[in-house]
Parts: C-alpha cells; sequence; structure tokens
C-alpha cells in the first residue's frame, strides 16, 4: 500500500545515530561516565529544569565532549518539565560546555528527532532541534 511505500522510504532517509542515555541520581558514580566517543550522542537525563551536580569528573567529561566535537543533550528526567539551564546554577554552569537544552521534548520524541536531522557539528544540531 502507499503508507507502507512511504514509511519504507521514511526509513531508509532516516539518519541512524549511536545514542546513548545517561541516568544522573542522587547515588551516581561519576567515575563510570564513559570516554566521549566521535560516533555519539549523548542524552543525560537531570534533575528538574535541567539541574546537574557540578562534579570535576563531569566536567571533565564535558570538556572531552567539546574536544571530540560530540554533543551533549540534557533532558530533565520528570514527566512535566522544561529544561531551562538558565533558571538555576545547578544547569546554568552546563551552557559553557555547549551541552543542548532538550526543552519540554520526551525523550521519545528527542531520539525521534535525532534520527532525522542531517548535523555534522553542535551548532547546525542545536539549531535544527
Amino acid at each position: 500500500s502507499k503508507q507502507c511505500i512511504s514509511a519504507l522510504t521514511l526509513l531508509r532517509e532516516l539518519k541512524i545515530k549511536n545514542i546513548q542515555v545517561i541516568w544522573i541520581h542522587p547515588s551516581f558514580d561519576f567515575n563510570q561516565l564513559p570516554e566521549p566517543q566521535n560516533n555519539l550522542i549523548y542524552i543525560i537525563k537531570s534533575y528538574g529544569a535541567g539541574n546537574l551536580p557540578k562534579h570535576p569528573k563531569l566536567e571533565d567529561f564535558l570538556l572531552k565532549a567539546i574536544q571530540k566535537n560530540v554533543a551533549v543533550i540534557n533532558h530533565s528526567q520528570c514527566f512535566y518539565s522544561v529544561v531551562d539551564m538558565s533558571i538555576y546554577d545547578a544547569g546554568n554552569w552546563l551552557e559553557q560546555y555547549n551541552v543542548i537544552g532538550a526543552k519540554n521534548m520526551t525523550l521519545e520524541a528527542l531520539m525521534g528527532k535525532l534520527h532525522c536531522i542531517d548535523a555534522d557539528d553542535i551548532e547546525n544540531l542545536k539549531a535544527q532541534l
């Protein structure tokens, strides 16, 4: 049917990306953060409006991500929240590391958009999100 053909066309056009979700929680061991890889996009699940503890290991991870031009996206763990890193100091510090706020997207919507966006750099990805 025409619907099946258009769905197959869409699947062929998807820009499949490797995405890793990192859930930060109160007992999270920051020593377990991965080494940023060029072929990955990282989604960090944060608190509330996009807040994360300022931890040296997390800062190191974000700095390495910048150096490798690896996108890091800040996504809230809350069901009904908007990531706005400018509200609190606990989120504000992330902006200096070029972390992208996911705004009010669900995780599923964010993943779907990431697979449809054709972006080679962080600024282009940020603009298209």
